[in-house]
């Protein structure tokens, strides 16, 4: 699902290079660990991104912050937020995002515990 949304998101990424708020200049600036640390700031990217209705971010932060550490009751208090702030709608995304986050978990233990063959 992740890649099926960053090749839809191809086309509009190529005209933001020439933008002068192109995200990925400013990226280190929002995403570099300073008072907040990385699994705090994608969940609250997550969050914003259930919020705003993003499903190519929603995908990529609920990953980014299993892989970052963040634990399932983490991501179901930042699912809350975002319920709260996004209104019904974001409900729908909420739950698209805790799939995702399940699926890469998921994925990951079994990666994890996987006997070596």
């Amino acid at each position: 699902m992740i890649d099926t949304k960053r090749a839809r998101s191809g086309s509009v990424g190529a005209c933001q290079d020439e933008h002068p708020l192109h995200v990925p200049r400013h990226r280190h600036a929002a995403t570099d660990a300073k008072a907040l640390d990385p699994k705090t700031k994608d969940l609250i990217a997550l969050g914003i991104s259930v919020a705003v209705r993003c499903d190519a971010r929603i995908a990529f932060h609920a990953v980014s912050a299993a892989r970052q550490g963040a634990t399932r009751d983490e991501a179901m208090e930042t699912m809350g937020m975002a319920i709260y702030t996004g209104a019904g709608p974001s409900v729908i995304y909420a739950a698209q995002a805790v799939e995702e986050y399940d699926q890469f978990r998921t994925k990951a233990d079994a990666e994890t515990i996987a006997p070596a063959v």
